[in-house]
């Protein structure tokens, strides 16, 4: 599908079925959803590629993009990326311990809610999957983020 048609469906699905708006470049799409709450996470879509790219490969630069760029108000500074792996339909992200590096839940529920609704985003991904420094963790505040597969159990 080419830029311009993917972008006509994104601003499409945008208008009718979230309460969102898009922003795109000629490098990137990122979609910009707004909560109950009335807070904004952005949310990598797609990123344009030029050449064949694994899902992995791909999966790897959205992520690194949106924990490793600073581009987040929720994710915090010094996340490293250490590793995109797939699993079936399963995304598994691994991260450094700098994720944890915030405080309070609210911050926690829109770091979880960027990181799941990215990979969900993702071509052929079910569930989502966040290691820290190889390890399954708990955030800070007691939320985890292990084959999360639903949007809608995010901000609850």
């Amino acid at each position: 599908m080419s830029f311009k048609l993917k972008l006509i469906a994104i601003i499409i699905l945008t208008l009718f079925a979230f309460p969102q708006s898009v922003k795109a470049s000629d490098r990137e799409i990122i979609a910009l959803f707004e909560t109950h709450d009335g807070i904004n996470l952005l949310v990598y879509e797609d990123l344009y590629f030029v050449g064949e790219f694994s899902q992995r490969e791909r999966a790897w630069v959205v992520f690194y993009n949106l924990l490793c760029m600073d581009k987040s108000a929720f994710v915090p500074s010094g996340v490293q990326l250490l590793g995109v792996f797939l699993v079936q339909q399963e995304l598994v992200i691994n991260v450094s311990s700098h994720i944890k590096n915030y405080g309070g839940i609210y911050n926690e529920k829109h770091l979880r809610a960027q990181i799941v609704l990215t990979g969900l985003e993702l071509s052929g991904i079910e569930a989502v999957t966040l290691l820290i420094d190889g390890e399954p963790a708990m955030l800070p505040e007691g939320l985890e983020i292990n084959r999360v597969n639903e949007w809608d159990e995010l901000m609850d």
